[in-house]
């Protein structure tokens, strides 16, 4: 699990899921679920510029994904 400045979290699972989800300031909202891994997500993190999601996983893979900015639960352009 990880968490950026922007109150993203992300969360890569066994199954080989990711899931990804925000903080408004009073509740979790989820923003996304990822299914590309066949085998459990290894490790995740997300870019200094925080404009991608990388994660590898237990099936040798490397997914690199383009991750939109969300500040307070609010979608950043």
């Amino acid at each position: 699990i990880i968490v950026n400045k922007y109150s993203c979290l992300v969360a890569g699972l066994d199954n080989g899921a990711i899931l990804t989800f925000t903080f408004n300031g009073k509740k979790i909202l989820p923003l996304s679920l990822r299914n590309d891994h066949l085998k459990a997500v290894t490790d995740i993190c997300i870019s200094p510029c925080n404009k991608f999601l990388i994660s590898a996983g237990a099936d040798s893979m490397i997914f690199v994904y383009n991750s939109s900015i969300y500040v307070n639960g609010l979608k950043q352009e």
